[in-house]
Formats: structure tokens, sequence, C-alpha cells
């Protein structure tokens, strides 16, 4: 770190609402974040909102940033109150195929659009094992994918896990065995049926 601002400088400066030291915080973890947003979501598009929408939050909750947990955990917990937020709006919203057929008054009309090309996940993610694994995770329940994503993709410890989702740390170890079970039985159902 020889040469780089520690991060608990650039949040003093930050919290004093120094944008230019945000920012410095912002393109540190970005890679990051952005990588934990995707997991969690799934998308490409959706993965930016969440990170978009995280990290102002970030700026707007700095000031109650106490450095009890490293920024970056701070950071990760945000994120995934974000996600969970994101979630719980998406669902609450109203989703319509392009596939599904336009009412008209004496006859239905057929959607015209399909995309035959490649998803932004199969853009993203070009091998097959990391698409499996990404159709396995979503599979999963959002708090078994928090868990598996935090700590396998994210390589946050269990005391980490424990302060970004505030469980106690027994419970995470226990949770995340629970999570690694339901993959791994996710995973062998798929590969039985391709």
């Amino acid at each position: 770190m020889s040469g780089e601002i520690a991060d608990i400088e650039l949040v003093k400066r930050a919290q004093a609402r120094d944008r230019d030291a945000f920012d410095l915080l912002v393109r540190r973890y970005e890679n990051y974040a952005y990588n934990l947003c995707y997991r969690l979501t799934g998308n490409a598009a959706d993965a930016s909102d969440v990170l978009t929408d995280g990290f102002t939050r970030a700026w707007n909750g700095l000031v109650n940033f106490r450095g009890d947990a490293n920024f970056r955990t701070w950071m990760h917990r945000i994120m995934v109150n974000t996600f969970l937020d994101f979630r719980k709006k998406a669902m609450a919203r109203p989703s319509y195929s392009l596939d599904q057929a336009i009412e008209m008054t004496d006859q239905n009309l057929q959607r015209q659009i399909q995309d035959d090309g490649p998803g932004p996940a199969d853009i993203l993610e070009t091998k097959e094992l990391q698409n499996e694994l990404q159709k396995a995770l979503m599979k999963l329940p959002d708090d078994r994918r928090m868990l598996l994503v935090l700590f396998h993709f994210e390589e946050h410890s269990y005391e980490e896990i424990s302060e970004i989702l505030g469980l106690p740390v027994g419970t995470v170890k226990s949770r995340l065995n629970r999570a690694r079970l339901s993959l791994r039985e996710i995973l062998t159902k798929m590969r039985e049926l391709s």
C-alpha cells in the first residue's frame, strides 16, 4: 500500500464532504462491489442499478461510519441491503413477457420482438462452468446466495460476514453450510438434466 492513501484517511476526508476522497474509495472498491452485485442479481443491468444506488447510500450514510468495521466490510453491508431493497421493489413491480400476446379489440397480435443474441450474463460469463454456477446461485433463496457470494466470491471471513449481515458467527457458519448443500443439490440436478 506504499504511495496509496489509507482507507481510513479517505473516509475521514469523505466524511468532511470531500468528494475527491470518496471518488478514490469508489474507484478502489467498485470492481469488488460490482462483482458482489452481479453475483446477487444475476445480470449486468440490475447489478449496475444496485451498485449506483449502493454508492449513493454510502455517500449519504458516510457520516454514520464509525470505523468499527473496515470500509470494505461496511460498503458490502450497504450493497447487500441495497440489493435486498431492490428485490423487494422488483417483486412488487409487475413484469410482462415480450413474448406474450397483446390484447386487441377483436384479435390477438403476437409480439414480434425476439432477441436470440446472448444476454448480459452470457457475455460477461464466458466460461460454461461460471454460467452453470451463476444459474445455480440464482435458484437459491437470497439469504443463501448472499452467504455464498460473500464467503466464496468476495472472500470475506465468517466474522466479516457476521458484521455485514448482523448475524452471530455460529449462525453464519451453519447457514453457509446449508447454502453449500443447497447449491450442490441444484448443480447435481442441473447436470442430470443436461
